[in-house]
């Protein structure tokens, strides 16, 4: 078949389809027939749908999360150019092997449990955090998202959504130890002043009191 614009009367261009067949050996014909349809609303479409792809690809390319596509036994079919900025692998790797193989030893469960729960329900999962091993060995904190769209026939797979939440991991953490050691100076504040006799207080500038030792207590 060939494929090919024509000008109409109007001076509108439309698309036409043309088949051929050789019929010369048939008595009846002894000759070439051919076949014309206008398919201007296939290949309309066609380009627009080629065109919604590269949009797609594009901003999958630009989010910062790294989006996947595994099956439903979390073997990886797919995942955005994105994995090679936040885990340093290249475009395909790991393709056809378990996702779970880059996911922490102490966290795999977790992620597997998630995949399993998003099978089970509609919707995009909630997020859960695990580590994710980088190329170079160090572990990266994430956030997980999942979406069941195996019955999509475009996608058919689970959409696992990937976000990096080291630095956030790594404020919490510098917190609680900030906290900690705030505890920690407080305790032994408190166990010098309530051995003393004298009365002992805190207060702010309001004159809110905020601390009292025992013999000021009693």
């Amino acid at each position: 078949s060939l494929t090919y614009r024509a000008l109409r009367a109007g001076g509108d261009r439309r698309w036409i389809e043309m088949t051929a067949t050789n019929l010369l050996d048939d008595p009846a014909v002894r000759g070439i027939v051919s076949s014309a349809r206008d398919v201007t609303d296939r290949c309309e479409a066609e380009v627009a749908l080629r065109g919604s792809e590269a949009r797609l690809r594009a901003l999958v390319a630009s989010a910062s999360d790294v989006i996947s596509v595994v099956d439903r036994d979390g073997t990886l079919r797919y995942s955005s150019p994105v994995a090679e900025t936040m885990l340093g692998y290249r475009p395909g790797t790991g393709c056809g092997e378990s996702i779970l193989e880059i996911v922490h030893p102490d966290d795999r469960v977790r992620v597997a449990t998630l995949l399993d729960r998003t099978r089970e329900m509609r919707g995009m999962s909630r997020p859960v955090e695990a580590r994710l091993r980088h190329v170079d060995g160090s572990w990266i904190h994430a956030e997980i998202v999942a979406n069941d769209m195996l019955d999509e026939p475009a996608v058919q797979g689970v959409v696992v959504t990937t976000r990096d939440v080291s630095e956030r991991k790594d404020a919490e953490d510098a917190l609680r130890a900030s906290e900690a050691r705030v505890r920690e100076r407080d305790a032994r504040y408190r166990a010098v002043v309530d051995d003393q006799t004298e009365l002992v207080c805190r207060y702010r500038p309001d004159t809110t009191l905020t601390f009292v030792n025992r013999a000021f207590a009693e």
